[in-house]
């Protein structure tokens, strides 16, 4: 592998979209819709793959607060907004319209959701019952799960998984 090639391969592993948490309060107030994001997202991925020669699905583009990113995923064929934190985990997720600009509600919601994680607090998967983050009784792919809800079913579930 030649130096072009490393050198490639080492910009476009560390070539990430961020985007400050406040993008909503600013899409809503310049009317900007999600579909608009999404359709920008695209380009942005379009453009990095075009220029280091890759072509890959994953997108790397994360939402900052805090020095923390935040992973999402935003499809115009489903209607949420999901939310990860660093490790791929999932925080929650938001019922929106693509086609519609970032409301309060929402915009409250992802808020709350990254100020709540920042402080070590999250919500099971399966209840949303807050508990703190090193209250996690077990994780089933993206969920993360309280104590009750784990020793319920996801324990087994997870148990019987084979990750084929």
């Amino acid at each position: 592998m030649d130096i072009n090639s490393k050198l490639g391969e080492k910009i476009w592993k560390d070539t990430w979209m961020v985007l400050p948490i406040y993008i909503f309060k600013a899409m809503r107030n310049c009317n900007i819709t999600f579909k608009e994001l999404y359709d920008a997202i695209k380009k942005w991925i379009k453009f990095r793959n075009e220029v280091f020669g890759r072509n890959y699905d994953n997108t790397e583009v994360y939402l900052m607060r805090e020095n923390k990113r935040f992973g999402f995923f935003l499809s115009p064929n489903i209607s949420k907004f999901i939310l990860y934190n660093d490790d791929s985990n999932h925080l929650g997720d938001f019922k929106i319209n693509i086609d519609e600009i970032p409301n309060e509600e929402f915009i409250k919601w992802i808020e709350k959701t990254t100020d709540e994680y920042i402080k070590g607090i999250i919500h099971c998967s399966d209840c949303g019952k807050e508990i703190n983050y090193d209250e996690i009784a077990g994780r089933y792919f993206a969920g993360n799960y309280c104590k009750d809800c784990w020793e319920r079913e996801w324990k087994e579930r997870e148990a019987k998984e084979n990750y084929d």
